[in-house]
């Protein structure tokens, strides 16, 4: 795997990738497809390993984990918008016990780095070195070795911490009360719906929040659930919708299912074989509520038997 500082040649850095005019020219003559494809998919790779023997890849995972090479990996994930595959690739490597402990090390400090400043990392490739690198704890060793390499970026002086934060007793973010909560089949994430009309995703491993806050109800989130994969979560809402969200660049999958007032539940295809059981207020029937008077809402395999009700 190979890349470079700037891999795209971008003239300024004032500009969002997605503000670049001829950015996918400029994606296909810099970033060969066997550069996307293994920087999306290596640390699964490595992952699939045989974990009770002794890893032969360790050092190439400690020499892409170093600094240059592993803001130019950063990079590349920016462009094409891998940020948040990398993630779920690193927290499955990071639990590899065949990997020396100091490899560990950088995997998790990279993962931190990554979930801290996904956003601005997903949004910009420059703000790779102008904003995650030199706001990252001091004793990061992508900090340490990054300013060495690059000097001449901003300097913080003061207010720093000096690791990454641990986990939080509470997770905050929601602006109004929080009326729905699910984590994913594999524990990593946390996913919260409130009444103030959004959903968040959160890290299980750090409490550190995964983007921005999901927007598009018109009202308070009553259910949220996150398919088998962890690539798609669905979302209930007062305002008689539910939506479908791709966790995977975090953004809406567009697909939207609306309740009629005579409706009492339903069920829609979805990608990856599943299906979306829910329930309205109008007339349950079958759907039951929890021991809270809560609603619930699932995502259940095509190979289940589905009914919708009427």
């Amino acid at each position: 795997m190979v890349s470079s500082y700037n891999i795209c040649q971008l003239e300024s850095s004032f500009y969002l990738n997605k503000q670049i005019p001829d950015l996918d020219e400029k994606l296909s003559k810099f970033i060969p497809r066997r550069l996307r494809y293994a920087s999306s998919h290596w640390l699964f790779h490595v992952s699939g390993m045989d974990d009770k023997k002794p890893c032969p890849l360790e050092n190439d995972v400690g020499y892409i984990l170093r600094s240059p090479q592993v803001l130019y990996w950063m990079e590349v994930l920016s462009f094409m918008r891998s940020v948040p595959r990398a993630i779920d690739g690193l927290r499955v490597l990071s639990d590899n016990m065949a990997l020396g402990e100091k490899i560990r090390w950088r995997i998790n400090d990279t993962l931190r780095c990554l979930i801290a400043f996904l956003v601005p990392i997903q949004e910009s490739a420059a703000h790779i070195y102008i904003s995650a690198l030199p706001f990252m704890p001091k004793r990061s060793i992508l900090r340490i070795e990054g300013l060495r390499k690059y000097s001449e970026t901003l300097r913080v002086t003061q207010g720093l911490e000096e690791v990454y934060p641990g986990l939080p007793d509470s997770l905050r973010g929601h602006s109004e009360s929080v009326s729905a909560v699910a984590f994913s089949p594999d524990g990593s994430r946390i996913v919260s719906g409130s009444k103030d009309q959004t959903i968040r995703l959160w890290d299980a491993k750090t409490g550190e929040p995964v983007g921005d806050p999901l927007r598009g109800h018109s009202d308070r989130v009553t259910a949220v659930a996150i398919s088998q994969s962890d690539s798609q979560l669905v979302s209930g809402s007062g305002d008689n919708t539910v939506r479908l969200w791709d966790t995977d660049i975090v953004l809406p999958s567009n697909h939207l299912f609306q309740h009629r007032v005579d409706q009492d539940n339903a069920t829609a295809s979805l990608p990856e074989n599943l299906a979306i059981i829910s329930g309205s207020t109008s007339d349950m029937g079958p759907v039951s509520r929890d021991a809270f008077g809560r609603y619930s809402l699932c995502m259940l395999p095509i190979s289940m038997s589905t009914h919708a009700y009427h």
